[in-house]
Order: structure tokens, then sequence, then C-alpha cells
């Protein structure tokens, strides 16, 4: 009876963080980088892949915003040229 309840705590532990870890997968899926997912566990392994996962999250949110002001200038570059030509 006590190994069953030790079993079934030890499976919870472990399942609970990993589930943590499908739903914000699913999120960046989506292109959700801003919904963040508390992934605690007393095993070290699914911390540091938690860790990575916003790690991850944050080097995308920083690659669209480099990738929108690039946009930004190429947009206004072409305007530009454009109106240099058309004069």
């Amino acid at each position: 009876m006590i190994a069953t309840l030790v079993g079934l705590q030890l499976f919870r532990s472990i399942t609970r963080p990993l589930m943590g870890l499908e739903k914000e997968a699913l999120s960046i899926k989506q292109h959700d980088l801003i919904t963040n997912f508390n992934t605690c566990s007393i095993f070290k392994e699914i911390n540091e892949t938690a860790a990575a996962f916003s790690q991850m999250k944050d080097s995308l949110r920083t690659s669209e915003k480099n990738i929108a002001s690039f946009l930004k200038i190429f947009k206004t570059s072409i305007l530009n040229a454009t109106l240099k030509v058309k004069f």
C-alpha cells in the first residue's frame, strides 16, 4: 500500500511538469511567445528543460523584433527609392 502511494506520488511529480512543458511547446507552435507556464519539478532535468524553453521563447521574441525592425527599414527604403525614381 505504501509503495503504491509512493509510486503514485513519483509518477505525478514527473508527469505534471511534463504536461506543463507540453502546453508550453504547443503555445510556441501557435506563435504564442507571451504566455509562460510555471513548470517546477524536483527533477533537475525537467527544470533545465523548462529553462531552455524560456530561453528559446526569449530568442524567438528578439528575432521577431529584429525582423519587424528590418522590414520597417526596408519598406521605408523601397518607398524612398520609388519616390526618387518617379520625380
